[in-house]
């Protein structure tokens, strides 16, 4: 029908034997059952749906309604670098979008505010952005979630494990995404490792054979402290090498009871959340909140990626928007 209508070809010809030479001599389509076609790789369905994208500016539409779904990563990534010269009003538009993840939660704005003012004096010579993200990776690896619906109390939240895996996890990833953008990523790494030992110490099943636990390990690892100390510019890190290493010392043997890992990980525990300048209330979000940091980091590591993939940004104007990047 296209060829006919569009094309104003024969009416004698048959389409059916045209996709038919398409799939056998070109592979660009393949008959995934009859009737049906698909293209062979998704990469092409992406890319031309990122031309007719840029061709009909339908930036704005998609930015609202496809930016944190991961299927829509990579057509983000083509749009900026078919844009040309409006790539930095498409990355102007992921930012707006970005911030309206955060609307309403006051808690994030809190965490913003602190990640900056934690790295502000930082011994390393990574970037303020960097800083920053490795700071909020840091604290999300510490992160708790609680159902606002049914727990009444948040301390009763505290009773449970010191990460919420399905949840923490998925911030800690984004944040780490941005971080390694740039860097190595080594210090927030080792601050999962701390938080992982935390949560390994309390657990009665497998406390007899963690001594040996490559988490704990990592914990007794010195340069530790230094890959942390690159990141925040809070006394307490530069602290932090000397007192990891005392409580590497005083990790339990195989034999020692519960109780002397329970003691152990509370002593860890009070150290980080210290070294951080946090208290166990600031890192326990509802559902809600760990979801809206998720997609605000998503984001805003997305927003960089799509910079490295356009052709021309002008330097002042990404300089003005970098700055206000995991700001409030």
């Amino acid at each position: 029908e296209f060829l006919a209508d569009t094309l104003d070809a024969p009416k004698h010809l048959d389409g059916a034997a045209v996709l038919g030479a398409i799939e056998r001599q070109q592979g660009i389509l393949v008959e995934r059952a009859t009737g049906i076609y698909s293209f062979s790789h998704l990469t092409l369905q992406e890319y031309l749906t990122a031309f007719h994208i840029v061709a009909a500016r339908l930036e704005t539409e998609v930015i609202e309604q496809h930016l944190t779904d991961e299927r829509w990563r990579e057509v983000f990534l083509l749009m900026s670098g078919l844009s040309g010269n409006r790539a930095i009003d498409l990355l102007q538009g992921l930012y707006s979008q970005s911030l309206t993840y955060r609307q309403g939660h006051a808690k994030l704005d809190r965490l913003l505010h602190w990640a900056d003012a934690s790295t502000v004096g930082a011994q390393g010579t990574h970037s303020p952005l960097t800083k920053k993200a490795a700071a909020l990776a840091s604290a999300s690896a510490s992160a708790r979630t609680f159902d606002s619906d049914s727990v009444s109390d948040i301390e009763s939240t505290f009773v449970s494990a010191f990460v919420n895996a399905s949840n923490s996890d998925r911030v800690f990833d984004s944040a780490r995404a941005i971080v390694r953008v740039f860097d190595s990523a080594r210090a927030i790494d080792s601050a999962k490792a701390i938080v992982r030992a935390i949560v390994r110490a309390r657990d009665s099943d497998i406390v007899r054979t963690i001594s040996g636990d490559s988490d704990i390990a990592i914990v007794r690892d010195l340069g530790i402290g230094g890959a942390i100390v690159d990141i925040f510019g809070s006394p307490k890190f530069a602290e932090l090498p000397a007192q990891l290493k005392r409580l590497s010392d005083q990790v339990p043997d195989e034999q020692a009871a519960i109780g002397a890992w329970q003691v152990w990980a509370d002593d860890l525990e009070t150290l980080w959340l210290e070294a951080l300048g946090l208290d166990r209330a600031d890192l326990t979000f509802t559902q809600e909140e760990i979801e809206a940091l998720r997609d605000y980091l998503y984001a805003t590591e997305l927003l960089i990626r799509c910079k490295d993939a356009a052709v021309r940004i002008p330097k002042q104007a990404w300089a003005e928007l970098e700055a206000r990047l995991l700001t409030v």
